[in-house]
């Protein structure tokens, strides 16, 4: 009992000095046996097995690696440092661009395809409040060149088994960035009002939306076609029902939607039961060319897999190298 109150009196006076006993907020201690290990090495192992080759990301990096890759949040979600001759260094955000650095370096066309994967930590600060891992053990692969739409379907084949292990019901969720980026080319925003919009659209805020663009300058069939597009989600046979609405939403509408009916084409009607389309997807990092993926299991409230295609990303590193991807957060599943 003597114990027990000694303990309780040093978590007071922890807590009234601000500090903690326990691990920081949102990281966590693993240790031999524990699921999240059992459950990645398995996964890992179906990814090699399939003939991606491993790399391993730095675990810390030039903080301008993540600023060139596109990640609009890096300054504000980076642990960020300096080194002793001080330049600014930061903790793996992400491991998209360190890998699209190294490979702009050590590799030509000639190379390619290039199909890699890796499995490791990644660290993000996270809004207050809403019980996010900062700490997130993630699973990923790259395929760098190959034939577009055949390399599309095989990432999307790839994820949907995987998920498969970790729930039977798995929801895998496809959209596309360039009917959004088209309605607002249409509209004169400001930077503010982009980024508005933009959280209107990751929250799927739809009153918001409406008030932010009263105040947009642009066309009203602009705006509501803007509108229209974050109500565009459903199955392939939901969408094509409201085809004539979805054609009308801007000049890539067409060109997206026979891609996207090309590629549900090439999955098995086993992968195309779990598949939901949603046009209004918009993702975090500004690197995204086109299509865009989400994955959804019953242990979790929060996407467990974010990914898609960057055909521009290698570029802001030397390469005019196409390539997708997806990393998936077992963090937010297994913790």
């Amino acid at each position: 009992m003597q114990d027990n109150s000694t303990n309780y009196l040093a978590m007071l006076m922890a807590e009234e000095e601000g500090y903690s006993l326990g691990l920081p907020d949102g990281v966590f201690f693993l240790q031999e046996g524990d699921e999240t290990l059992r459950v990645g090495e398995e996964l890992a192992q179906v990814v090699a097995n399939k003939g991606y080759r491993r790399v391993w990301p730095p675990l810390f990096e030039f903080y301008e690696t993540y600023t060139k890759g596109g990640s609009v949040d890096i300054a504000r979600r980076s642990f960020a440092f300096k080194d002793k001759d001080g330049a600014l260094l930061a903790l793996r955000y992400d491991m998209t661009a360190p890998i699209a650095r190294m490979v702009s370096q050590r590799y030509e066309q000639k190379d390619l395809p290039l199909r890699l994967y890796y499995y490791g930590d990644v660290f993000r600060e996270q809004p207050f409040h809403q019980g996010k891992p900062r700490q997130m053990r993630q699973l990923g692969i790259e395929v760098v060149g190959g034939e577009r739409r055949e390399i599309d379907a095989e990432i999307l084949s790839v994820l949907g088994e995987l998920l498969q292990r970790l729930d039977p019901h798995y929801c895998l969720v496809v959209g596309d960035s360039r009917m959004y980026q088209g309605c607002l080319a249409s509209l004169q925003l400001s930077d503010m009002e982009r980024e508005a919009i933009h959280r209107c659209f990751h929250l799927k805020d739809r009153p918001s939306l409406g008030e932010i663009l009263k105040g947009v300058c642009g066309e009203e069939q602009a705006k509501k076609a803007l509108v229209r597009l974050m109500d565009m989600v459903g199955g392939i046979e939901d969408i094509r029902r409201r085809e004539d609405d979805l054609l009308s939403l801007g000049e890539y509408a067409g060109m997206v939607w026979q891609e996207i009916l090309e590629l549900g084409n090439a999955l098995s009607s086993e992968e195309r039961r779990h598949l939901l389309i949603d046009f209004g997807m918009v993702k975090d990092f500004g690197y995204y060319s086109s299509l865009m993926v989400e994955g959804y299991v019953s242990q979790s409230g929060y996407a467990v897999c974010h990914g898609g295609r960057y055909d521009g990303l290698y570029a802001a590193f030397g390469k005019n190298f196409p390539a997708v991807g997806f990393a998936l957060d077992l963090s937010y599943t297994f913790r």
